[in-house]
């Protein structure tokens, strides 16, 4: 082939809604060639993945869809395998069992579900209250912020604060979790997210727990418990240099709970 191989892929009819498998392999010695997938064959701006990996993922397929596959920086006259492996998605309602992560059994995102775990191997799909915020120097105030860990850290950073009451007579399972504006499946930038259990005031309080990137991308997520009339602050900051715009889902389990911005 030339340096340059364009397949189109028409993902089958029959399945109304599927996840691919993209396993691209070559007979040359050379590194495998960059694999980019675009909804549409001469327009690089619809480029939907690219890896330099063996295997692509593609998620949420619908049946009849038809993906152009580019193959690039291949080496003139080998031959090249593209393999298309093509899994059937359950969509879940609300309230049902699902696994995080799973490309193959996902929240109804027509419903605005999205899968949360509550611990105790209890992930759920539910509707979280999701709040926007931004993350800026000069506006924001700032704080020596804490490790992941709830440690000490030396970095000084702008953060926001939410402030979460539980006027219920039984505890409540909160998870928090932040992502690109309007895309829980993305990372706007690299923050980290704490809950103290005492008012915060730029550091001041108990922390009881943190996260850096066990989110999507370098976004965090954490679950904890919120007791019967209590009343938490979650924190977020970046880690370093990430600035910006961000949305903050916050979900629960066992009861609604009260979460405005400071």
């Amino acid at each position: 082939v030339s340096d340059e191989l364009m397949v189109a892929y028409t993902a089958d009819p029959g399945i109304p809604l599927q996840a691919l498998t993209i396993t691209l392999t070559s007979d040359a010695a050379d590194p495998l060639p960059t694999l980019s997938v675009r909804t549409t064959c001469e327009d690089p701006a619809s480029e939907t993945v690219c890896a330099t990996d063996e295997a692509v993922e593609v998620p949420n397929v619908a049946g009849g869809t038809t993906l152009f596959f580019l193959a690039e920086d291949t080496t003139p006259g080998a031959t090249i395998h593209i393999h298309v492996d093509a899994a059937a998605v359950t969509t879940l309602g609300a309230g049902e069992p699902c696994t995080p992560g799973s490309a193959t059994e996902v929240c109804d995102a027509s419903q605005s579900l999205q899968c949360f775990d509550f611990g105790s191997d209890t992930a759920t799909c539910v509707v979280p209250q999701t709040l926007s915020g931004s993350l800026d120097d000069g506006t924001d105030p700032t704080w020596t912020r804490a490790s992941s860990t709830c440690g000490t850290d030396d970095d000084v950073v702008p953060f926001d604060a939410y402030t979460v009451t539980n006027a219920n007579a039984s505890d409540v399972q909160l998870s928090v979790a932040t992502h690109t504006p309007g895309d829980p499946t993305t990372c706007a930038f690299d923050m980290l997210a704490w809950a103290y259990s005492d008012p915060f005031d730029a550091g001041t309080g108990t922390c009881v727990v943190g996260d850096d990137d066990s989110g999507v991308g370098t976004c965090p997520v954490f679950t904890t418990t919120v007791a019967a009339g209590a009343t938490i602050d979650v924190v977020v900051s970046p880690f370093i240099s990430g600035r910006g715009p961000y949305d903050i889902d916050f979900a629960t389990q066992g009861g609604d709970l009260t979460i405005t911005a400071q």
